[in-house]
Formats: structure tokens, sequence, C-alpha cells
């Protein structure tokens, strides 16, 4: 059985096509039927009217849903620009991506400057290392030529290039570098009694680059001629005092070589300023126990590692800041 509205339709489109239509006679002599067809063609116009303005208002309803803005996709990095209004030249974000990154030390060798630090996190580690040639566009070195390690100390500058400390993933570590970008690991030397290591800080002088940090709480100096490899300095009781001690820079003075540090009570950052002598680098005295009174030490501010120049300017970092950020001061013309 046919519907009425199948009926209607059909109808309306019997009306619709003249090779249907029956004669004009035939037509005034059917008044009745002219009539129930006359009705029926007007419910199957309004049925079509209503159908056809449904699908109008559906389209126009899909259209602006079409046609209304996506929302932005997220950042891929952890400092989105929305979240960086901030950081106004003459500061400049380093390109951490989604990893955390504190800085601690800048160097600069043939155009090039390297920013070193801390990107220790337990879920999303990322390089401790990152380069860049004009001091605003920063970046990691490719990945599997940076150094093995989440938390790079200090970094100086070298003929050669970059000489960098800190602690690898077996302990005290030491890496090198050409131009910053590839990073090559130097051994260390280490006491085998299992204490915990770490180097803290690094240094050039007339007699040698050397090192420095922590062997089972008490201070620990290394020395290289080419940072090549480290090896301990051959006399070290100078530096076993009593109380928690470290050393926070070596530098060259007239009769050989001066390491200043602070000595500490237990579990404290309050102690006095202690200095170390030594004439040729390898044997060294206790020459100042008791010094002014003075804070724990941070060799990379003490030595003046937070800054770097090239011939495009001065950058600057600061280790008690934004630890993913770096001022660039560009040379005046």
């Amino acid at each position: 059985m046919i519907s009425p509205l199948g009926a209607a339709l059909r109808d309306l489109g019997d009306a619709s096509d003249p090779r249907l239509l029956p004669a004009p006679d035939a037509v005034r002599n059917r008044g009745k039927r002219r009539r129930r067809r006359v009705t029926r063609s007007i419910s199957a116009g309004v049925l079509l009217v209503c159908s056809a303005l449904v699908l109008v208002l559906a389209s126009l309803g899909s259209s602006e849903r079409v046609t209304q803005p996506a929302d932005p996709a997220p950042s891929p990095t952890s400092t989105p620009e929305a979240e960086r209004r901030d950081v106004q030249p003459p500061w400049y974000p380093i390109d951490t991506g989604t990893h955390r990154f504190s800085a601690q030390a800048i160097a600069a060798h043939d155009g090039r400057f390297v920013v070193v630090g801390d990107s220790s996190d337990f879920e999303n580690e990322g390089p401790a290392v990152y380069w860049s040639d004009n001091g605003v566009d920063w970046q990691a070195p490719p990945l599997g030529s940076e150094p093995d390690s989440v938390n790079v100390t200090d970094v100086i500058a070298v003929d050669e290039g970059f000489l960098a400390v800190g602690v690898g993933m077996g302990g005290p570590a030491a890496w090198r570098s050409a131009d910053g970008r590839k990073w090559i690991e130097s051994p260390v030397a280490t006491p085998k009694d299992g204490a915990w290591v770490a180097l803290w800080g690094i240094t050039s002088t007339r007699l040698g680059y050397y090192a420095w940090g922590s062997y089972g709480g008490g201070a620990h100096l290394w020395r290289s001629a080419d940072g090549m490899a480290w090896a301990p300095v051959a006399d070290e009781t100078a530096f076993d005092l009593p109380q928690k001690e470290a050393i926070c820079a070596v530098r060259d003075v007239e009769s050989g070589l001066q390491a200043t540090g602070v000595v500490a009570p237990p579990r404290s950052l309050e102690g006095r300023r202690v200095v170390w002598t030594s004439m040729d680098g390898e044997e060294w005295v206790l020459a100042d126990a008791a010094g002014a009174t003075t804070l724990w030490c941070d060799p990379t501010q003490d030595l003046g590692h937070w800054e770097a120049r090239t011939d495009a300017g001065l950058a600057r970092i600061e280790p008690n800041g934004p630890g993913d950020v770096v001022e660039f001061l560009p040379a005046t013309q």
C-alpha cells in the first residue's frame, strides 16, 4: 500500500511531467477528481516546502559549524609564547622544548656561545647543553652527540674549543668539544672506595687545567694538561679538613696557584673563607684556615663563568634567576 505522502509525491511528479497530463476536455469533465488532485498537490507542495526548509536550516547550521575557527593547537614546548610574555629583550628563552633546564655557566669560542646547566627531572630529562651563534636563538646538540649527563656544572673556552665538567651517569665526568655541538667524554680517575664523587668547577691556569668537586663529603682537586684525561693532584692531604669544605675557585698567583674555598660545620652553609696554595699545582698547603665569615660559594660566580662575549655581543645568565633564559646585549656598532 502506498502512503498518502507517497501518493502525493507521485501525483505531483505526474503533474510536473507534460507527457503524463490528460487532455483538457478530460480535465474539465472530472471536476471532483480534479479537486481531489489539487488538494493532494497542495498538501504535497506544503510537505515539500517544509522538508526543503528543514534541509536549508540544517545546512546552514552545518555550515556554521564548519566555518567556526578551530581551537589553537597546544604548543609542543614547555615555554609557549603565551607563558613567556614576561621574557622580553634583552632576555631570550632557551629552546628547551618540554624539558626542564637551569643554566649554570656559559662560555664562548670562535663566535659560538655554549651554555650548560641542570636538566635533571624524574620524568622528562633533557639536554644539559645548548649552543647559539647569535646569543638569541638557542638549540641543543644533535641527538647522540651531547654529554651523557643531566647536570653539566661548568664550562670554559679553550684554544681547541670547550671543556666542561659535571656529573655523568657513572659519577664525576668531563667532556671536550671543538664546536659546542659534538661532545666527547674525557676519563676522570676516581678513588675506588665507592665514595660519592662529583665535579663542580673548572678553570684554566698557566700550569694546566684544574677541576674540583666533592669526594666523600670533602673537597677534591683534579688536573689535566690538555683536557683529554683527568687525574687527582699528587697530594690532597691539605684538603682533608675536620669540617665540611668546598673549593670555589683556582687562580694563577705570583707564587704559583691559589685555591679559595669555604669550610663550614656539617649541615650548614655558613662558614669561613679558606685558602690553599701550591707552587707546582701538585703539592698543596693550607695557607689560611679561618678567613672572613662567608656563605657557601658558587664556583661559576666566583670565576665569572656566568657571562661570555663574542664579536656579536655579550651573553649573560643569571644562576639565581630564571634558568632557561639568556640575556644578550649586542655589540655597539
